[in-house]
């Protein structure tokens, strides 16, 4: 006796693949592009270093470690303020990265745009630098002489 799926067909016979959907739609790029925005004036408004709605780094409060992101809102503040000197203090790794993540973004919004599939592949070698880069900058703004070199906040 042969198993069969609760769809009727039988076990190892999906049948037929269906064909791709193809999205004419440009409505999740634009709610994405107007979530940005939104989040932008919101941060641009409301600074972070006054506390607020913001969430609390949970890494932070339960080590009293910064991670990788600790400072991250405030320095996006103070870039959408037009201090770059004060974001690069609040959290360097993410002024440094963030010319990068502009770059992937503009090519993404520019290939949905003309239709074109958007790649999501990513080479092995670029993860584990970019893990190693954020760990390395993880141990550096947490020693002791780290406030010398501007990797606290």
């Amino acid at each position: 006796m042969e198993t069969v799926l609760f769809s009727g067909v039988p076990f190892g016979h999906a049948g037929p693949v269906p064909p791709r959907l193809e999205r004419t739609s440009k409505l999740p790029l634009v709610m994405a592009l107007a979530l940005g925005l939104v989040i932008a004036a919101l941060l641009y408004v409301f600074n972070p270093a006054d506390g607020g709605f913001y969430p609390v780094c949970a890494f932070h409060q339960a080590t009293g470690w910064l991670c990788p992101g600790c400072g991250g809102l405030r320095a996006m503040h103070q870039l959408l303020h037009g201090h770059v000197p004060a974001a690069f203090y609040l959290n360097p790794a993410l002024v440094c990265g963030l010319p990068f993540v502009a770059v992937i973004a503009v090519k993404w919004i520019s290939l949905e745009l003309k239709g074109e599939p958007v790649p999501l592949t990513l080479k092995p070698i670029w993860l584990w630098t970019g893990f190693a880069v954020l760990l390395l900058f993880t141990i550096l703004r947490n020693l002791p002489l780290a406030s010398t070199y501007g990797f606290v906040r």
